[in-house]
């Protein structure tokens, strides 16, 4: 059984504690915000420190790296200077010494740029020229019906004929043909010197005195085809001598001119060198 002074002393109690209880509550809420605030603080100050170190090494990455561009680019170009300078092309030398004017150094660049572009331009040419593929050499190939004979002439390697000179006593001064030690009493004025070769000189009847001695194009010819004439060998012999106009349908020795000769070798000076006779043909 309670008394009343107890209910008031329960209820007083009662009280007190519910008011300490309110009063020590926000106190202790109040704690805990300023807490959670500082360890924002503290957070958002430990990020911006690590912000700062980062950006503070990003810079210094770049800075590194810009400096080594420089230094490369710095020696990349002192590589240069220096071959320019060693090279043995003169205006690039020029180009590149600091010794010299900038206005000389603008007028080597523009020789040295347009020898350049010239150099290019001929080898662009030499190159086109080679791959379109020219043709230095042309071959074209015609048929005719009729392929014009040749003028022939024979010379009988012996000038004149001895054993006419001896019939005649002048086979003196027909040795001053032939040999330069020759010599003979003999006036040499008097001598009308192409009758004399004329007369001495091998013949063509003698030339071509066997049977079936001259033929051309399977038919036979005859000393009528020859025409006499004077070189420096003596009396020498042409067949199709002039605009004679004689033309071949076939090739081939049988339908050429086909001849026998007689040498006459009997009648040969002493210092002629070789016996025969020597062909010329004149197209």
């Amino acid at each position: 059984m309670s008394l009343p002074g107890d209910d008031v002393h329960q209820y007083d109690t009662q009280y007190s504690a519910f008011a300490e209880n309110v009063a020590i509550s926000p106190i202790i809420r109040s704690t805990q915000i300023d807490t959670s605030s500082a360890n924002t603080t503290l957070k958002l100050k430990s990020w911006m420190e690590k912000s700062k170190v980062h950006s503070l090494s990003s810079t210094k990455a770049q800075n590194t790296a810009k400096n080594v561009e420089t230094e490369e680019n710095e020696n990349v170009r002192e590589s240069l200077a220096t071959f320019a300078s060693n090279v043995s092309i003169l205006g690039i030398k020029n180009v590149v010494d600091s010794k010299i004017g900038w206005f000389r150094r603008v007028m080597w660049l523009v020789f040295v740029l347009t020898g350049f572009g010239f150099l290019i331009f001929h080898l662009k040419n030499r190159i086109d020229y080679y791959w379109s593929n020219p043709v230095s050499v042309n071959i074209e190939l015609h048929y005719v019906d009729f392929i014009p004979f040749p003028a022939v002439t024979i010379c009988n390697n012996n000038k004149l004929r001895a054993l006419n000179l001896y019939h005649t006593g002048e086979i003196d001064v027909g040795y001053l043909f032939t040999s330069p030690t020759a010599t003979t009493t003999k006036n040499l004025s008097s001598y009308n010197w192409t009758e004399f070769i004329t007369e001495y000189g091998h013949d063509a009847p003698t030339m071509l005195n066997a049977p079936g001695s001259c033929e051309w194009n399977a038919q036979p010819c005859s000393v009528d085809n020859f025409t006499r004439i004077l070189t420096e060998m003596g009396v020498c012999y042409t067949f199709n001598h002039g605009d004679t106009n004689l033309k071949t349908e076939l090739l081939g020795s049988t339908f050429g001119l086909k001849l026998i000769l007689n040498a006459e070798q009997y009648n040969y000076l002493a210092t002629s060198h070789s016996a025969g006779f020597t062909v010329s043909y004149f197209a």
